[in-house]
């Protein structure tokens, strides 16, 4: 596993198409020998928003289209995230459950991530998210909660 992923990380260093700060984390982790230090668990500095929102958006434009991931690989990265940034990418990954599913405790994890989030991709992700709830929802207090917000946001 250990050879997979230095392989990986010497891939993703080499990557000239990779942003620039993609590039120097491997290469930095190689260094430490592929044990870079996370940031996220118990004892670490707080995430900033401008970290979860990075989190997020790479978790969409790079983690799951790099072919050379597995789900092993996919899920060692989600659990390296904070509970906060679990909990918006599972809002955001479990819409083809809401038909049959509580969805109620997703909505104010979405209407968080719409108010602070910094990047245009999540809020829009976020409203396009509880729009759908807004829609779709077999729950009507969630169903109502979404609606209530997207149309505050309507009337700003």
């Amino acid at each position: 596993m250990q050879d997979y992923k230095t392989e990986l990380l010497q891939q993703i260093a080499n990557d000239e198409r990779r942003p620039q700060k993609e590039r120097e984390a491997a290469c930095r982790e190689l260094a430490a020998g592929g044990q870079a230090p996370r940031r996220r668990r118990r004892n670490s500095a707080p995430i900033t928003q401008d970290d979860r929102d990075a989190d997020i958006e790479n978790w969409y434009h790079r983690d799951l289209l790099d072919k050379n991931l597995t789900s092993t690989d996919r899920n060692e990265i989600f659990n390296g995230f904070d509970s906060s940034t679990q909990a918006i990418l599972d809002a955001f990954g479990s819409n083809i459950l809401w038909l049959f599913t509580n969805n109620e405790a997703e909505v104010p994890v979405l209407i968080e991530a719409a108010k602070n989030t910094k990047s245009d991709f999540i809020r829009s992700k976020a409203l396009m998210t509880l729009g759908a709830i807004a829609r779709n929802s077999t729950i009507e207090t969630a169903k109502a909660a979404a609606t209530d917000f997207l149309t505050q946001q309507e009337n700003q």
